[in-house]
């Protein structure tokens, strides 16, 4: 299997209910979880923007609203993960768990929620999405038809009630999509934070890259023993990198 170069591993502080690029949590000084993310985990905050795609996509794909704040999307703390698809799709992470994945369907020319294992329990206890039955799920096996759109999404449980799989429907049958790895359903954490509290917890992280940074540019700048150009266009890379040159 083809592996990324550069891989960036995501932490979440359970004290804080923060994200984190380090193991320990600058703010509260407690050790943080490891999310099992899509590599490479270039993740980065959801902004308005992004909660109206995902307003419009909760609309498009179960006629409902409501499940999206119950999910969580609405708190100040929402990361994107973007993950391989054949157009744009990322997972959204709230509360350091995947609550489901955001993508734009091109044969539709709609934005679109594909469930997580958390949502999809959700979903189906507000009766939003059909739930089939099986004691042995096997990938791509059919577990029942439909006649709704290309794509829809079913929840698949053993004989107890347990969920195992996520079924998708292709040509009027739902076949599974998804296994469910995990046995244990971890729910989000529920403690408030802001954007503050993100800076605060990942300050000496931030902090060692800053000095790494200036470091570089006035080693390279010694050893080439020239005057210094940088190109500055306003934005927020250029004007990091302004900031960095000026204090090296």
């Amino acid at each position: 299997m083809k592996q990324w170069g550069i891989r960036k591993d995501l932490y979440w502080c359970p004290n804080c209910n923060i994200p984190l690029r380090v193991e320990r949590c600058h703010k509260c000084g407690g050790k943080a979880i490891r999310l099992r993310i899509t590599e490479p985990g270039d993740a980065r905050p959801a902004f308005n923007g992004d909660r109206e795609f995902m307003r419009e996509a909760f609309k498009n794909e179960f006629n409902d609203e409501k499940l999206m704040s119950e999910l969580g999307i609405d708190n100040e703390i929402v990361l994107l993960n973007r993950t391989p698809h054949y157009d744009d799709m990322k997972e959204v992470i709230v509360g350091g768990v995947i609550v489901g994945r955001l993508y734009f369907d091109p044969y539709l020319l709609k934005w679109r929620w594909r469930l997580s294992k958390f949502s999809a329990i959700k979903a189906a206890e507000r009766g939003l999405i059909k739930v089939f039955r099986t004691d042995k799920v096997k990938p791509l096996e059919v577990v029942g038809t439909g006649q709704g759109i290309e794509g829809e999404q079913a929840l698949v449980t053993d004989r107890s009630g347990n969920p195992k799989a996520l079924a998708i429907l292709r040509r009027g049958r739902f076949r599974i999509q998804l296994i469910f790895k995990d046995k244990t359903l971890r729910e989000p954490f529920k403690a408030k934070a802001g954007i503050k509290d993100v800076i605060k917890g990942n300050e000496e992280y931030l902090r060692t890259l800053v000095s790494r940074s200036i470091a570089h540019i006035a080693i390279i700048s010694s050893k080439v023993g020239l005057p210094v150009l940088l190109s500055y266009s306003g934005g927020k890379d250029s004007l990091l990198s302004l900031h960095l040159t000026l204090n090296a």
